[in-house]
C-alpha cells in the first residue's frame, strides 16, 4: 500500500454507496473504487447501531433525514458488535479481504465520544458517562450519551476495543469521529498500545487540535471545499481572497510526516445539503477546478463516496439514497 504522502482517501459510506446498503454489495464494486485510483477506504461505522424509536434521544440530524430510521450509525450500542442490516462480521471480513486483494487499506470509524441510550455501557457502568446536576447522563451536543475520559474502566474499555478490531479484521487504521473532543492522552496511549498489534496503523482525526497530532494521529481535517465554494459562487459572502488565506492556513500547520485531508465534501456536508449538495448547484468548471486543488495542494486528497461519478443524489445517514427524504440544516452541527 502507498504511504500517506502518495495516496488518496476514499470515504464509503454503505447505505448511500449501493442500492442494497450492505458490505457485500460494496465489496462488488471496489475493483471501481481501486480503478478511480484510491488508495485507503475510510469506512464509515458498522458496529451495531441502537434501535431505539424514542425520537427525545435522536439526533437534529437524523430527525431532519424524515426517514423515520432509528438506526444512527454513530450512535452505537454494542462496540464489540457489527450490525447485520450491513451483512455482520463475515461480510466485513470479506470486504477487508478485498479491499486488501486489490491493494488498498480500510480505515473504520470509531465513535468514542458518544453512544446510544442502549448501549450495554449505560447499564453495566453508569459511571463510565458525564453526568448532569440532577445526575441523568449528558446528552451532549448530539443528543446521545457522552463518555467521560475520566474514568480508567472507559479507557481501558475503547483501548481493547480498538485492539479487538484489528485483531479479529486486520484493519489498517481507523477515523475518529468527534477526535478533538476525547483527550489527547487516551489517544496516544491507546495508538501506543494499538500499534505494538500493527506499527504501521493510520489514524485520521476529525477536528484540528495540533495536540491529537504529536503522537497519535498522522492525519486530521484539513479543509473542506464544499462552503467556501457555496460562499464564493452562490451567497457571495466571500472571495478568493479569503479563501486563499483558508488554504495557505490549511497546509502551512503541518510537521513533517502529519497531513490534512482535503476534500470538497464530507458525509456531514453531504448529509445537512440535501437536495442542494455542491455537485448539484455550482458548475461544472468549479467541481473540477476544487478538485484540482484537492490533489495539490500537499495533503491527503479525501474523496467522498460518488464524488468520482458526480453524484448529486441525496445523501443520508440515516437510510439508504433510494429512500432520501431529508430536510436541509441550515446550521449543521459540525462547521466545515
Amino acid at each position: 500500500m502507498k504511504k500517506l504522502s502518495e495516496a488518496v482517501l476514499y470515504q464509503l459510506t454503505l447505505r448511500n454507496f449501493s442500492d442494497e446498503g450492505t458490505l457485500d454489495a460494496a465489496a462488488q464494486r471496489l475493483a471501481l473504487i481501486a480503478a478511480a485510483g484510491m488508495d485507503y477506504i475510510y469506512l464509515s461505522p458498522v458496529a451495531q447501531a441502537d434501535a431505539d424509536a424514542d425520537r427525545s434521544h435522536w439526533s437534529r440530524r437524523a430527525i431532519n433525514s424524515c426517514c423515520d430510521n432509528e438506526k444512527n450509525p454513530y450512535r452505537i450500542s454494542n462496540y464489540f458488535a457489527i450490525d447485520e442490516e450491513y451483512g455482520g462480521e463475515e461480510a466485513l471480513r470479506r470486504f477487508i479481504q478485498e479491499a486488501n486483494r486489490l491493494g488498498m487499506g480500510v480505515l473504520m470509524d470509531l465513535v468514542y465520544y458518544h453512544c446510544g441510550p442502549h448501549c450495554s455501557l449505560a447499564r453495566e457502568h453508569p459511571e463510565y458517562f458525564r453526568h448532569l446536576p440532577d445526575d441523568s447522563i449528558d446528552p451532549g451536543q448530539f443528543n446521545m450519551l457522552v463518555f467521560d475520559y475520566a474514568q480508567p474502566g472507559l479507557r481501558r474499555y475503547m483501548t481493547d476495543n480498538m485492539l479487538y478490531l484489528l485483531r479479529k479484521f486486520d484493519v489498517d487504521g481507523f477515523r475518529c469521529d468527534c477526535g478533538d473532543w476525547i483527550p489527547a492522552d487516551f489517544w496516544e496511549d491507546a495508538v501506543q498500545e494499538a500499534r505494538a498489534v500493527k506499527p504501521d496503523m493510520i489514524m485520521l482525526n476529525e477536528g484540528h487540535e495540533a495536540t491529537h497530532l504529536r503522537q497519535a494521529f498522522q492525519m486530521d481535517y484539513g479543509v473542506f471545499l464544499a462552503e467556501p465554494l457555496r460562499a464564493l459562487l452562490l451567497d457571495h459572502t466571500t472571495d478568493m481572497a479569503a479563501i486563499r488565506k483558508t488554504l495557505q492556513a490549511a497546509s502551512v500547520r503541518y510537521e513533517p510526516n502529519h497531513w490534512g485531508v482535503c476534500g470538497i465534501e464530507n458525509h456531514d456536508i453531504a448529509n445537512d445539503a440535501c437536495d442542494q449538495r455542491v455537485e448539484r448547484v455550482l458548475p461544472h468548471g468549479a467541481m473540477e477546478a476544487a478538485a484540482v486543488l484537492c490533489f495539490t495542494m500537499g495533503g491527503v486528497p479525501f474523496v467522498y463516496n460518488g464524488l468520482e461519478i458526480a453524484d448529486t443524489r441525496r445523501h443520508s445517514i440515516s437510510t439508504p439514497w433510494i429512500r432520501c427524504l431529508c430536510k436541509p440544516i441550515s446550521n449543521p452541527c459540525r462547521p466545515v
